[in-house]
């Protein structure tokens, strides 16, 4: 799902003139319905998260996993961690584990994903 539409509230997304309402669960996209105006579709998803049907995410950045948040799994069942930083996605290794790349994560948020930071 993209959402170009930076303004939208969680759980709400745009395509071309249309919106729907959607939200991961078990990794599978459900789709709660399809809508022709902004509002609907905020109205209804609100009505959904009052109902406990979906949550209400709260934050600028929404992280789906937190515990795996900047690790990708690779088509060689390797995990890469990559990170957008100052508008560039920055690579910071490819590690054989998932305990691997989780710990080299740690590491880089508590140096704030700059090297020079090392000690």
């Amino acid at each position: 799902m993209t959402k170009p539409n930076r303004n939208l509230p969680s759980n709400v997304y745009q395509c071309r003139n249309r919106y729907w309402v959607a939200q991961q669960v078990n990794g599978e996209n459900k789709v709660y319905g399809w809508y022709d105006t902004r509002e609907e579709a905020i109205t209804r998803r609100n009505q959904l998260v009052q109902k406990g049907v979906i949550t209400n995410r709260v934050g600028k950045h929404r992280i789906k996993n937190y515990e795996n948040r900047y690790i990708q799994k690779t088509h060689s069942n390797k995990y890469r961690i990559q990170k957008k930083i100052d508008g560039t996605c920055q690579h910071f290794g490819v590690f054989h584990t998932i305990s691997e790349a989780r710990e080299e994560r740690d590491y880089l948020e508590s140096i704030n994903w700059d090297y020079s930071e090392m000690e």
